[in-house]
């Protein structure tokens, strides 16, 4: 029924059975017509929330909301209308919605709501954070967490302290996401709302930072305590969510891809039906990672590049890393350094930490074949950033690239050395194929050194002098133009006892005796 229907129907019902002054009748329609402009406000503002990522609803259901808005005077109902057509518009027209966001504030400020006010100042402030503005957005959950504290409203300083993590996070600075989510923690046993939705938000914001550090064994036990406290029919979305982060974990550590499989569908299955198409969006990269990992290219590819249309910041910074790391796709894929370069600008467009010492270790994938030096300080400077950052799978891949430089160079000691490095750190993270690879690799470069050992055995056999030190090389390669020569290896006896000690340089200055110097 129209507002003129509703209008004429209540004007026709008083008449008939009040028989009262037609300025009494009025007043009482007026009243009511008031109490119909606020419900159908608030239902509005119920179906913006449902309809948030169909930008033509929204836009359509805020301008209703306005129309109706105009017959009352409650600043506080169009503070929470604004704040909400804000919060939705972001999605589709950022401006917009910023604009709505600022409108609100004023008005919430007028009202002396500090609830309203809060809620209002968090949603600019996660914004901020999806656009990439990472220090605005610390410096409004700051003042929400001020307001909220003044106001002795916990919960309010919970939900500030959970945003203020998730900026921190972003930032690379994880302790101290940490120390926030802790005190998060705290305040929601003070309120006694353990277990409860601002409860399970801080366990999985404490996931989102080991997965980011690798600590893959932390996650996944988290994600099992969560599991048992929550179900399809208790909380289906909160479910799915723990459904769909076990996935994304397990396509990292090589779990079977049936039981990822299984995940993701009961995810994607409860994300339809809820209609979210961003959580449906991450199901679909998860998927496209799994395509990946288990070499389906061309689909990982297109899965990939159909996410880099969303406009979400994570999400776009989930696809980019993946086809960044050339590592992962074969040779016909990787026709220039493209993607490695995109993932450098966009980690400086969205002030990702991480995501910054990731592009530089992909691009120093791309300089190791042409340009060694230049591979070498990218990868010197990303292993700091990791370290920085206590990244261990990542961490180890960087060990793992300078081991491969040096067996390259013939530095097999160095080699190993780095190849130790990267093995706990493979180890901590999950990565056994990885753990494997080095197992084979030093295998075999032991294997090599016996060799050599005993060949250099063959060749020079003990002298009979027990107490001489012997010094030799077993592949000894000789400048053009000087007579100098490079030992890779030399091996002491000493009183018939045999060491592999290291490496050094030696000279021919006579009839060739060796005169060593540490290299």
């Amino acid at each position: 029924m129209s507002i003129r229907k509703e209008f004429h129907s209540l004007l026709n019902s008083y008449t008939k059975h009040m028989k009262a002054p037609i300025s009494t009748i009025t007043a009482q329609i007026m009243a009511n017509f008031a109490n119909l402009h606020k419900l159908m406000v608030h239902y509005l503002m119920e179906q913006m929330i449902i309809q948030r990522y169909n930008s033509v609803d929204a836009e359509q259901l805020v301008s209703q909301g306005i129309s109706h808005l105009q017959h009352l005077d409650d600043p506080e109902l169009e503070a929470k209308f604004y704040g909400t057509a804000g919060a939705v518009m972001a999605h589709s027209n950022p401006m917009q919605g910023f604009q709505f966001l600022k409108k609100a504030l004023a008005l919430s400020k007028s009202t002396g709501d500090t609830t309203i006010q809060c809620n209002i100042i968090l949603s600019m402030a996660i914004f901020m954070h999806r656009r990439g503005n990472s220090r605005a957005a610390l410096a409004l959950c700051r003042e929400v967490e001020q307001i909220a504290y003044q106001a002795t409203d916990l919960v309010q300083v919970t939900v500030a302290l959970e945003t203020l993590a998730g900026t921190l996070i972003i930032l690379g600075d994880y302790k101290g996401a940490l120390i926030e989510l802790n005190r998060a923690k705290e305040l929601i046993d003070m309120c006694g709302l353990t277990g409860g939705f601002h409860y399970c938000h801080v366990l999985h914001d404490q996931t989102e930072i080991h997965i980011k550090k690798s600590e893959y064994a932390e996650a996944q036990s988290i994600h099992t305590a969560l599991l048992q406290d929550t179900s399809m029919n208790k909380n289906p979305e909160t479910y799915a969510y723990i459904r769909l982060n076990i996935a994304l974990v397990d396509v990292t550590i090589g779990t079977t891809m049936e039981l990822i499989q299984q995940n993701l569908d009961a995810a994607r299955k409860v994300f339809i039906r809820v209609k979210s198409p961003l959580s449906i969006i991450n199901c679909d990269m998860v998927l496209a990672d799994l395509n990946l990992r288990e070499g389906n290219w061309v689909l990982a590819r297109a899965q990939f590049q159909e996410g880099l249309k969303s406009r979400n910041g994570q999400v776009v910074v989930y696809c980019v890393e993946r086809l960044a790391d050339s590592t992962r796709w074969p040779a016909h894929f990787q026709s220039h350094a493209k993607w490695p370069m995109i993932c450098l600008c966009e980690s400086h467009r969205l002030q990702e930490k991480l995501m910054l010492y990731k592009a530089l270790l992909f691009i120093g994938d791309w300089f190791i074949s042409e340009d060694e030096v230049t591979a070498h300080n990218l990868f010197t400077v990303a292993l700091e950033g990791f370290t920085l950052l206590d990244v261990h799978r990542s961490r180890a891949q960087c060990f793992m690239r300078f081991g491969e430089m040096a067996e390259k160079k013939g530095d097999s000691l160095k080699a190993a050395k780095m190849w130790r490095e990267a093995r706990p750190l493979f180890e901590r993270s999950l990565q056994t194929k990885d753990v494997e690879q080095i197992d084979r690799r030093l295998a075999a470069l032991e294997k090599e050194n016996q060799s050599s050992i005993a060949n250099f055995m063959t060749l020079y056999p003990l002298t009979e002098d027990p107490d001489k030190e012997v010094i030799a090389s077993t592949e000894v390669t000789q400048s053009s133009n000087t007579d100098q020569h490079t030992c890779d290896q030399w091996v002491t006896f000493h009183k018939h006892k045999q060491y592999y000690v290291g490496y050094f340089q030696w000279s021919r200055r006579d009839a060739g005796t060796p005169v060593r110097t540490p290299i």
